[in-house]
This record gives structure tokens, sequence and C-alpha cells, in this order.
């Protein structure tokens, strides 16, 4: 089955993207804080990961560039920082899609797919 590691702090909006991807047969793994995600990387080895930018305790650009030191596993950053800067940003640090707030739902799980098919 395919997991998918949900890193939001927003609980609506990750009950939301839960449930689609629950919907298309895919596992969410969800965390609502930076703090832990490196070590669920580790641990549960995601497929792929949704990654917002404004975190507790760690953000997600710092999620990213760690993960990027030991992980190829796509990540789709999900967030409302929406300036040129932002988006540079956020694939400088290596993210693999750019998604800002507010989003398609239909167009996050399409997304996901086509990332998960180019990664084989």
């Amino acid at each position: 089955m395919i997991k998918v590691l949900i890193v939001e702090d927003e609980s609506m909006i990750a009950a939301q993207v839960a449930k689609y991807i629950t919907h298309e047969g895919y596992q969410p793994i969800i965390l609502n804080s930076g703090e832990k995600v490196i070590v669920t990387v580790k641990q549960q080895l995601p497929d792929i990961i949704i990654l917002d930018v404004m975190l507790p305790v760690k953000d997600g650009v710092s999620c990213c560039k760690e993960i990027r030191e030991f992980s190829d596993t796509p990540i789709i950053m999900l967030t409302a920082k929406k300036t040129e800067n932002d988006r540079v940003i956020g694939l400088q640090a290596g993210v693999d899609d750019y998604v800002c707030k507010p989003f398609s739902a239909k167009e996050l799980m399409l997304r996901i797919k086509v990332i998960l098919k180019r990664a084989g």
C-alpha cells in the first residue's frame, strides 16, 4: 500500500487531504508539526510526503533539506506562502512540486499520482 506522510498543522486541512488519500486506497500518516518528521520518514518510509512550510517546532523548508540528506522520497510542499521567492526557496530545498493554499483536493491527488508514477 502506498504511504503518504501528511505534515500539516491545520487539522481540518490534514483531515481533508487524508480523506482523499484514503479514498484513493493510499495510507495516510499525519503529523501536525515538524518535530518528528525526520524520525517518521526513516521509520515509516513513506512513498510521498505532503509538507506544509509553516509548522510548529521545525519549518517545512528545514525538514525538506534534512530529508534530502538521506532520501529522494518525493515531496509536495502545500503552503499558504505564495510569492515567487517562497516557491524558489521551496524548490531549492528539494521539493518536487509546490501547491499553494487554498488548493483543490482533486488537483493535489492528480499531482500525487503523477509524481508517484514518475518515481516508479
